[in-house]
């Protein structure tokens, strides 16, 4: 898989949107697009690092020609929506209460 391909199918993965992972880079959304299409082939240092971050991935993911399997933690996925912000374990907790209320409360509608 290349770096494009990899780029949206994580994105994807994460529910972002093109705008979220643009502006966390601070690039324009054509340019996140065209990374995930291939059409922009030399990423700048700074933007696979910050990427990466965002994704919640290793450099090594992005970079490597291989398909590299990955487990991203719940703090890590949860970063990669809220600009790389860390979460306490009481902070999680309270967040998959959260997320346990939404759920059930979706199931009553």
């Amino acid at each position: 898989m290349d770096i494009g391909a990899k780029i949206k199918s994580r994105r994807i993965e994460l529910n972002l949107r093109l705008e979220d992972v643009a502006r966390a880079l601070g690039v324009a959304n054509s340019t996140v697009s065209r990374w995930e299409v291939g059409n922009i082939k030399d990423m700048r240092r700074n933007h696979v690092i910050t990427l990466a971050r965002v994704l919640g991935v290793p450099i090594e993911f992005l970079m490597s020609d291989e398909d590299v399997q990955i487990e991203a933690s719940v703090s890590d996925t949860l970063a990669a929506h809220f600009n790389g912000e860390k979460f306490t374990e009481e902070e999680l907790m309270e967040i998959k209460h959260f997320i346990e209320f939404v759920k059930e409360r979706k199931k009553e509608k």
